[in-house]
């Protein structure tokens, strides 16, 4: 959800050269899109930039951070590929931190225009950006299965619990499932949606 105004000025300061009236939100809406495209100029620059520090999925301690959800299965898309297109990229049987890390490098070429979007990466259930799977519906605690993907992703990482977003929790407030394990953090905070301000504290 983008505002009219965060458009223009989006697209302003990405195609300065552009001399638009106020009307014409069409110009910008392709603007910003253009700016924020994959090797698109100045706006994926600063994803890219920003994918080095806030990468795919992000261990910090002994958590996960990562945008929709990780599974296992989400590391090994696209390994075998990525070996044949960069020599030295981890082989796909690889450990699970070094598969992490690779997938994170390719996000970031990506958004420099430098390589193909990744398999983990396309707008499907399983992707890390695009995953629900551990907190639709909100509240509601996920099935069996579902857990045991999270916990075997943790387990593989070494680490005790992952922390999402993506799905709004709006009547729910920031809560935890799968014994503890995941915590969802989308509280829906935005105009659009009206969500309760919370934020999660992670303590040693």
């Amino acid at each position: 959800f983008v505002s009219r105004a965060a458009c223009f000025a989006a697209a302003a300061a990405c195609e300065p050269d552009r001399v638009k009236t106020s009307r014409d939100l069409e110009w910008a809406i392709k603007a910003r899109e253009r700016a924020f495209a994959p090797g698109g100029g100045r706006g994926a620059a600063m994803l890219a930039d920003l994918c080095g520090d806030a990468p795919v999925a992000l261990p910090l301690g002994d958590a996960l951070f990562v945008h929709g959800g990780l599974s296992t299965t989400a590391l090994y898309v696209g390994a075998a590929a990525r070996r044949k297109r960069l020599a030295d990229a981890p082989r796909a049987d690889a450990e699970p931190p070094e598969l992490l890390d690779a997938l994170n490098a390719d996000a970031k070429a990506w958004l420099r225009g430098d390589g193909p979007l990744p398999a983990a990466l396309t707008a499907n259930a399983g992707s890390p950006v695009w995953s629900r799977a551990y907190s639709h519906p909100a509240g509601a605690e996920p099935s069996a299965a579902r857990c045991g993907d999270a916990t075997k992703a943790l387990d593989a990482l070494g680490l005790r619990k992952m922390v999402v977003g993506h799905t709004p929790q709006i009547n729910s407030g920031i809560n935890d499932c799968c014994g503890g394990r995941v915590y969802r953090i989308d509280t829906g905070l935005s105009r659009s949606y009206g969500g309760p301000r919370q934020c999660l504290e992670l303590t040693e």
